[in-house]
């Protein structure tokens, strides 16, 4: 059951983090915290996808249905560490907005940034997989609801069940009637299921986080709110879900929010997996700020907004969707001044034909006119279905309609289509079917779009623009097009000066097309001095700064929020700064008043406000953070003691400590490893994963304080993995207790295999327990697994720390399944948890492959790994901070290798190799590899010997920087460097020796070679050729792939 009373607060490792649940401001020892969401009962969360935050886990919620992206949501002030780990190495992925500029790092199956100020991004394209992950990183919540505060009254008084098992709209309606004028329904955290909920003039719904106010699944579902009434505002953190898997499937379609009243805001919540538009309205002066979008991508019709009033804005939100975000059009006759405003916002649409706007749809007569938008980032996503539309601007004036008198600025257009797309168009003007509409003076500034997407079919080959005068062209003699303007639009950084440069369609009836120039000025903010402090020493700052020229000065409006009070909690700042003439910057300083007893923090988030002057660019908000009562904090923790190792397995090992002193507070803990960090916690314990058998490792650990003090390293420790090889066992601890809790009784187990009926498991425990089982296994082919887990009752499995299987309820013995991606040869750890709540009880495990067939996981390794070839040895060259590995089967050498590059006077590197004499040839095909750095390397060797500065011939691929063919001269001299095509693997690579001549090679195909460099080297005649992979980053291990492989030797050395 979910906390229904309070949002969870987390100390964290890095920043000044705080919450506002419990009031106007946090009262806390020490600065750490980030808010995150109550654990959602019963939600539906990936397995793809592991996340924390500052070492905190926040969970991923997956959208159920097929195509379908995940989630996380959190809240935070100051600075956060994002941490993703996928279920397989990564080898490329995809963070939007780019425009942000976030520097992100993937290093075997995991990805990290830092943020600094609230965001809403996407990570897709990770490897071949189609299911995106939105994170979105609100900033504190600064206008939430309390219970107990004036005119709020809580949902819960009304007989209502928050654990979403029955329909209760008959009860939330009757709280709904009883809000007082002005006042307030609080959603505390749960599950509430509803359909038809009328809202009443005057009023707010405040969905606390953790709140989830679903859909039925039966035939009662339908709209969820209807709005008839003025003045309403649904806000929070909370989420109306749709349920629109199951109720599309029933052919159930209806729209999450309908709208039909004026004045209406909806604020900071999420709204997914609807069955069709997220939200209709017929109102005027609507506001949506800071609200999530995301649905089911396989369906057509999940639209975002559809509108058809004025007055309407849209402000720092992020849509992820499968048809077209924005709809805007008018219904009847007569003219129309939308007045609508669409700003700082990020659009992804993942799978089918949506367009970031739709303009003057159903326009049938009169001039719409005064659609804005400003700052919008639209990334378009997988296309994996074929569609003729897909455009981020289409514009249709249907019958005798007209559309007028728009402007789009600062559009950024990621990913177009990709060729599995039919048809791509960014822009689309069109008449409609009644044959006389009008578009005129439409303006576009400032237009950056990636590329013009892959080549299409009829009728917009080559990613092409369309300027016909028709959507229906038999019916649109009447149709006329003039007057469109595109200053600065730019494709992969060239700009379009003319419709052959932008690749137009242009139709007969259209007129007075222009590329002009301009200079408006680009303006940020950002938050130069993340924290200020009333001890007087250290103001917090913005600076807001401008593109373009700096001849006259220029005054930027901002917004001010937050939890902190402008001229309350500090001296007041206004609303407008001036940039001088001559000057790109001007700062907004932030003084704070004396606070009262104790430490507070509290948050002032500023945001720039449109301004025809400039335009808002991709840093439009930032956020300080004020300590009340205190200052800064200089003084480091102490240094971990009492370091040790437990439960160590082949591959794993958990090593805890005692906690360490600080003069505030400690917040977390980071775990070296041979060096190398293996992650961050804010326990004093830590599971570390993915390591080798009978391997000794150093291990350390330090402390850090919500200040971002880091305390010296712990005295280290010497671990040595088991040696567990097939034939091992599982170690199974089996308890008393439904929840693995109290002490319990160790056995072995060869394989997870029982039918226990009624019956105990073994002597000391009775018939209702609960066990877990941790142990080693090693596939023997590297490809996607997928385990299944048939058990009465509940069970969960995590493969190399990942949960990959998450069915912790009570069930009769029916499977449960999960994938991931596991590597020839490597050793990862297993750990299965069960329980029987009662009657019979019964698991087990079974696994398979495309390569291998359904069988039970046997402990150990799976099957004998391919052994090297006869007179071929691996080894690592120096001391690379972490034990390569080398494993071969039918033909696929895998080859893991850590260090900090081959290169300088010194090489760390995985060397697996044979000897030679004389003349000798080497070929493969480096398949793939982790992208540990750019310059991660990956190829085929020739060396004098394993010596660190040992004479080499080496040709290679990187992870970001091409091919290379390089070589050491001298023992222990500098190493020479000749960069090749700019190719990452999959890529062909190729070394030849010829007397003293070294030649490197390298071909996409294996058929078509180019020769790199040939050199000069006065290498001993008996030498080693083989495969070297180094992760140019010494302690993090690297894996490539290798296939065709083949040495051609004058004459083998002797071993």
């Amino acid at each position: 059951m979910a906390d229904h009373h309070s949002t969870r607060f987390v100390r964290t490792l890095l920043g000044f983090l705080l919450a506002l649940s419990f009031g106007p401001a946090l009262a806390a020892a020490d600065p750490g915290w980030v808010a995150l969401d109550p654990n959602e009962a019963g939600a539906n969360l990936s397995s793809r996808y592991a996340v924390t935050v500052n070492g905190t886990p926040v969970p991923v919620i997956k959208i159920q249905g097929g195509a379908v992206p995940s989630y996380v949501h959190f809240s935070f002030a100051g600075e956060v560490h994002v941490r993703i780990t996928v279920n397989e190495p990564v080898s490329s992925y995809t963070l939007t907005p780019k425009s942000y500029g976030i520097a992100s790092a993937a290093s075997g199956q995991v990805i990290t940034f830092t943020l600094n100020k609230p965001r809403h991004l996407i990570l897709h394209h990770v490897n071949s997989s189609t299911e995106s992950l939105g994170i979105f990183a609100d900033a504190i919540e600064d206008d939430a609801a309390r219970l107990g505060g004036s005119g709020v009254i809580n949902v819960m008084d009304y007989g209502v069940d928050s654990s979403g098992g029955s329909n209760n709209s008959a009860q939330i309606q009757n709280a709904i009637n009883a809000i007082p004028t002005n006042g307030t329904l609080y959603f505390p955290a749960g599950r509430y299921t509803a359909n038809g909920l009328n809202c009443k003039a005057d009023s707010t719904i405040y969905l606390s986080a953790g709140a989830v106010i679903q859909s039925s699944a039966d035939a009662s579902a339908g709209t969820m709110f209807s709005i008839n009434a003025p003045n309403v505002t649904i806000k929070g953190r909370g989420v109306l879900d749709g349920r629109g898997d199951v109720n599309r499937a029933a052919g159930r379609m209806y729209n999450l929010i309908e709208n039909h009243a004026n004045n209406w805001t909806l604020a900071g919540v999420i709204l997914r997996n609807p069955t069709a538009w997220n939200i209709m309205t017929y109102g005027n002066n609507l506001t949506f700020r800071n609200v999530k979008w995301i649905g089911n991508m396989d369906n057509v019709n999940t639209d975002g907004i559809g509108t058809t009033g004025t007055g309407i804005t849209v402000d720092d939100c992020v849509i992820m969707n499968n048809d077209d975000p924005f709809a805007l059009h008018t219904l009847g006759s007569g003219d129309t001044d939308c007045n609508t405003h669409i700003n700082n916002t990020v659009v992804f649409n993942q799978v089918g034909g949506g367009r970031m706007f739709l303009l003057g749809f159903y326009t049938s007569s009169g001039v719409t006119s005064n659609w804005n938008a400003e700052n919008l980032d639209h990334a378009d996503g997988y296309r994996i279905i074929g569609n003729t539309t897909g455009n981020t601007f289409e514009i249709w004036a249907q019958g005798a309609g007209g559309v007028a008198n728009c402007q789009f600025n600062n559009i950024r257009v990621e990913n177009p289509p990709n060729s599995l797309f039919a048809g791509v168009n960014y822009w689309s003007f069109g008449g409609g079917d009644n044959g006389n509409g009008k578009i005129s003076n439409i303006r576009f500034n400032e237009i950056q779009q990636e590329s013009f997407g892959a080549v299409g079919s009829s009728p917009w080959p080559n990613g092409a623009n369309s300027f016909n005068s028709g959507w229906y062209p038999a019916n649109n003699s009447g149709n006329t097009i003039s007057d469109i303007s595109f200053a600065n639009y730019f494709v992969d950084g060239a700009k379009v000066n003319n419709p052959s440069d932008g690749r137009f369609s242009v139709g007969n009836q259209v007129s007075n097309l222009s590329f002009p120039s301009t200079a408006v000025a680009k303006v940020n903010i950002n938050a130069s001095d993340l924290i200020a402090d009333d001890g007087g020493s250290n103001p917090g700052a913005f600076t807001v700064t401008r593109t373009g020229s700096t001849g006259s000065a220029l005054t930027v409006q901002v917004a001010v929020r937050g939890t902190a009070g402008n001229g309350a909690d500090y001296n007041a700042i206004a609303t407008f700064v001036t940039i001088p003439a001559g000057a790109s910057a001007a700062p907004i300083v932030i003084v704070p008043k004396p606070g009262g007893g104790g430490t507070e923090y509290r948050t002032v988030l500023v945001s720039l406000v449109q301004n025809n002057n400039y335009m808002m660019d991709a840093n439009y908000h930032a956020v300080v953070t004020i300590i009340h009562g205190g200052s800064a904090d200089t003084q480091p923790p102490g240094s971990p003691t009492g370091l040790n190792a437990a439960d160590v397995t082949a591959t794993a090992f958990t090593c805890a400590w005692n906690a360490a002193n600080d003069n505030v507070s400690v917040t977390g803990y980071e775990v070296f490893v041979d060096g190398a960090s293996a992650g961050t916690t804010a326990t004093t314990s830590l599971r570390v994963t993915g390591l080798s058998r009978a391997t000794t490792y150093a291990v350390a650990v330090r402390a850090r304080d919500a200040a971002g003090n880091w305390s010296s390293m712990s005295t280290a420790l010497q671990v040595t993995t088991s040696s567990a090889a097939a034939g091992a066992t599982f170690t199974g601890t089996y308890y008393n207790s439904f929840d693995l809790s109290g002490s319990g009784v160790v056995r072995e187990d060869a394989a997870i295999n029982f039918d226990w009926g009624l019956g105990s498991p073994l002597s000391g425990i009775n018939n209702d327990f609960s066990a877990r089982w941790r142990g080693t296994i090693t596939p023997t082919y590297g490809e996607s697994y997928t385990f299944t887990a048939t058990t009465d009752d509940g069970v969960r499995l995590w493969i190399d720390g990942i949960l990959v299987i998450d069915h912790w309820v009570s069930q009769a013995a029916i499977p449960s399944s999960g994938t991931i991606t596991l590597t020839a040869g490597r050793s990862v750890e297993l750990v299965m948890e069960y329980y029987d709540g009662g009657w019979d009880g019964s698991a087990k495990l079974e696994w398979q492959s495309a390569s291998q067939a359904r069988q039970l996981v046997p402990a150990g390794a799976s099957a004998l790994v391919g052994q090297l070839p006869a007179g071929w040895t691996a080894a690592d060259v120096s001391t690379p901070g972490a034990t390569g590995l080398t494993t071969v089967s039918g033909g696929t050498w895998t080859v893991v290798g850590a260090g900090a590059d081959i290169w300088g006077t010194a090489d760390e590197c995985e060397f697996v190799s044979m000897p030679v004499t004389g003349d000798v040839s080497i070929t493969a095909r480096v398949e793939s590899e982790t992208n540990t750095n750019a310059w991660a390397k990956a190829g085929v060797m020739l060396r004098e010997s394993t010596a660190t500065g040992s004479r080499h011939a080496y040709t290679c691929v990187t992870s970001m920087q091409g091919t290379a063919f390089q070589r050491r001269l001298t023992a222990d001299g500098p190493s020479t460097h000749t960069g090749g095509p700019g190719k990452p693997a999959p890529y062909w690579v190729r070394l030849e020796r010829i007397g003293t001549t070294c030649i490197g090679s390298v071909s996409p195909d294996g058929a078509t070679w180019t020769e790199i460099r040939r050199e000069t080297i006065a290498m001993s005649s008996q030498a080693r050729v083989g495969l070297a992979v180094t992760s140019h980053e010494h302690g993090t291990r690297c894996t490539a792939v290798f296939t065709n492989v083949e040495v051609i030797s004058a004459a083998a050395a002797s071993n």
